[in-house]
């Protein structure tokens, strides 16, 4: 699906912008009131296809302030467009698009969002990863896991995953990168590491990348100890030419 193709398809709901009366009394107000519900839509879609942000990761994303971004936050939740959930006790809550905030935004076939105890922190890291992408160049489109699933399944290719081994009934079996970014005719596999895996795991996951004909490159950005293993696993796997290994605290790898 290309930039051209989102925010399309808002089903039964209509295009009318969230919590905005339709007979706005003047043009100047029907304008304002459009532009809100654009933009509403677009931050409804931006979380439905990485899956869960928080408040302030909104912020960023859309160049919006604390309280600006909190007070749209809390009509499309309202609204039921999204839903808070706080999967750990004194954390940001995160935010999910709902069944109803999917079908406005023409995204119902990702399924909500489940968050977990055990893939919170990581998937914060992604979606932390995908802002400072899409802020440090914004003409590169960034598609997260969870779409790029959707996109392999509706069209049965390899789009932009890892080919890992073959399944029983001898389709591959895929391991699929934490984003995927279209940057400058280059696509760009993005791996979030803050925890280490089995070493024979990720040297078939780099041996996979290495082979690849449908990604140009591979991040890695990973914390100190993951960051070692990774590199373990590229030497292994003589991934060196595709896979780039970066300090997940680090700003390098925003301009590489």
């Amino acid at each position: 699906m290309g930039p051209a193709d989102r925010g399309r398809g808002s089903g039964d709901l209509g295009e009318g912008p969230v919590g905005v009366n339709a007979r706005t009394s003047t043009a100047s107000d029907r304008r304002l009131a459009v532009a809100a519900g654009v933009r509403d839509r677009e931050i409804v879609e931006w979380i439905a296809r990485l899956g869960a942000a928080d408040t302030e990761q909104v912020a960023r994303r859309f160049g919006l302030s604390k309280t600006w971004a909190y007070e749209r936050v809390s009509r499309l939740v309202r609204e039921r467009m999204l839903e808070r959930v706080r999967p750990l006790p004194g954390v940001p809550a995160l935010l999910v698009a709902t069944q109803r905030g999917l079908r406005w935004c023409g995204l119902g076939r990702l399924g909500r969002y489940r968050v977990g105890v055990v893939r919170f922190v990581h998937a914060n890291a992604v979606v932390d990863t995908a802002v400072g992408i899409e802020l440090a160049h914004p003409e590169w489109v960034v598609m997260g896991e969870r779409e790029l699933r959707a996109l392999e399944r509706e069209t049965g290719e390899v789009v932009g995953s890892s080919v890992v081994g073959e399944l029983p009934n001898g389709a591959p079996r895929l391991h699929r990168p934490d984003l995927l970014v279209h940057a400058d005719g280059r696509t760009i596999a993005v791996e979030v590491e803050l925890s280490l895996k089995a070493a024979d795991l990720l040297t078939t996951i780099c041996r996979g990348w290495a082979r690849s004909r449908v990604v140009d490159e591979v991040w890695y950005l990973a914390a100190p100890r993951p960051a070692h293993a990774v590199r373990r696993a590229v030497a292994a796997a003589r991934a060196h030419d595709r896979v780039k290994v970066f300090d997940y605290r680090a700003p390098e790898w925003r301009d590489a």
